[in-house]
């Protein structure tokens, strides 16, 4: 079913039209353009939600109802903060994808560089303010974010394991 808008003068129509047009070309220029970090940060948030889902999903006994309930990342992880206790490598792990979290809707919104660097940092990966990346520069941060990721895998089942009541211990190297 079309619709039609009725404006009041031309000049309306005009400066509605002139709008729509420059952002439709600002979306199609964003796809034609693939920002490697972008990719990283999204790629990585997404498959962060799924493995707090899949805590979510082990650690409760209805994790339906929460699952359901629409929570947003950020309430996801709360949630998984909660069921990980306060094992201080657990909470160092949720804190940094807290921090990938932030990053990840600093980029969706396109917001300046310098709050998006200021946040790599609290990561400790340096990210330029203005300048593009190097090869080099993304593939070192690409590295560090998954190491990132691959603790969360490790909290996933570390998880899993207290839910199935085996003990184990974690020491740092």
């Amino acid at each position: 079913m079309a619709n039609s808008i009725e404006f009041n003068s031309k000049e309306d129509e005009n400066t509605f039209v002139e709008r729509v047009s420059e952002n439709t070309k600002d979306y199609l220029d964003s796809l034609q353009t693939p920002n490697e970090m972008e990719q990283i940060i999204l790629k990585t948030h997404l498959c962060s939600e799924r493995l707090l889902e899949e805590i979510i999903t082990i650690s409760l006994p209805n994790p339906g109802a929460v699952l359901s309930a629409r929570y947003t990342f950020a309430n996801k992880l709360a949630l998984v903060k909660a069921i990980a206790g306060i094992d201080n490598n657990k909470l160092e792990i949720i804190s940094k994808i807290d921090v990938l979290n932030k990053i990840r809707n600093q980029m969706a919104h396109q917001t300046d560089g310098s709050r998006i660097a200021s946040l790599f940092r609290k990561l400790g990966i340096v990210y330029p303010e203005s300048t593009e990346l190097d090869y080099s520069s993304v593939q070192n941060i690409k590295i560090q974010i998954a190491e990132i990721f691959g603790g969360l895998i490790a909290l996933k089942e570390m998880v899993t394991l207290k839910v199935q009541g085996v003990d184990y211990s974690v020491k740092n190297l």
